[in-house]
């Protein structure tokens, strides 16, 4: 019965994940926006109110306890949301040098420990690409992923005797990242106006190239028969 009551719970756990991914465009940009201001009415008061009227000592020690707040939700935001927000995580997570390191620390598991999605994804999105059941197209694949990034996860398939690995774009990730970025691209250039001046075309340019490359399995494809093709000499490299 423990056994039931646990597998029930991370069933329920995958499902909502999944729908909390899958919400509309608009209610996603709500949920980043909601969660925008919010912040920046609490660091607003931080730095314009309470940095005036409080010690240097416990100013100091609210803006530490601040900076691990923030940083725990921005890590449970990005993960929930996916996509363009996990590499936004990732980005952020390498700028220690600009940001306050127990903020930054707490992003970074998103460099490699990204959860996976559901396997109800994974077979809506072959499904769709191959308009036959996923027993069809690849009939020994393993639920279970071996690896999971910000749009795509991996796969090991059977196809004749021959164990192959397969990366699967999440479904509908091309639409649901277009509008991320546009709303990743809004906040950074209100953050600009509001809390501090910086970059934000240049680094939200980084952001977009890097995505949209990472989107395109055809020249990752080609990168991975390149490398085959250098190393097809070395005997200890497959």
């Amino acid at each position: 019965m423990k056994h039931s009551q646990q597998s029930q719970s991370k069933s329920e756990k995958d499902n909502n994940l999944f729908t909390y991914k899958n919400k509309s465009t608009f209610s996603r940009f709500w949920i980043v926006y909601k969660f925008y201001l919010r912040n920046l009415f609490r660091l607003l008061w931080h730095f314009k109110i309470l940095k005036n009227i409080l010690s240097e000592d416990i100013w100091e020690a609210r803006e530490t306890a601040l900076y691990d707040v923030l940083g725990l939700e921005c890590n449970v935001l990005f993960l929930r949301l996916g996509g363009v927000y996990v590499k936004l995580g990732q980005f952020l997570s390498n700028l220690n040098h600009v940001l306050p390191l127990n903020f930054t620390s707490q992003l970074q598991n998103l460099q490699d420990k990204l959860p996976p999605h559901s396997f109800i994804e994974i077979k809506q999105r072959i499904e769709d690409e191959f308009g036959e059941p996923v027993e069809k197209v690849f009939p020994g694949i393993e639920e279970k992923p071996i690896a999971a990034a910000s749009t795509a996860q991996v796969h090991i398939v059977y196809i004749e005797k021959k164990k192959l690995a397969v990366k699967i774009l999440y479904p509908g990730i091309e639409k649901i990242v277009a509008k991320d970025l546009k709303t990743v691209y809004f906040i950074m250039k209100r953050i600009n106006r509001y809390l501090f001046s910086f970059d934000y075309r240049k680094i939200f340019k980084e952001i977009d190239v890097v995505i949209t490359r990472e989107m395109d399995l055809s020249q990752e494809a080609h990168s991975l028969t390149k490398m085959k093709n250098l190393f097809k000499t070395e005997k200890n490299i497959i």
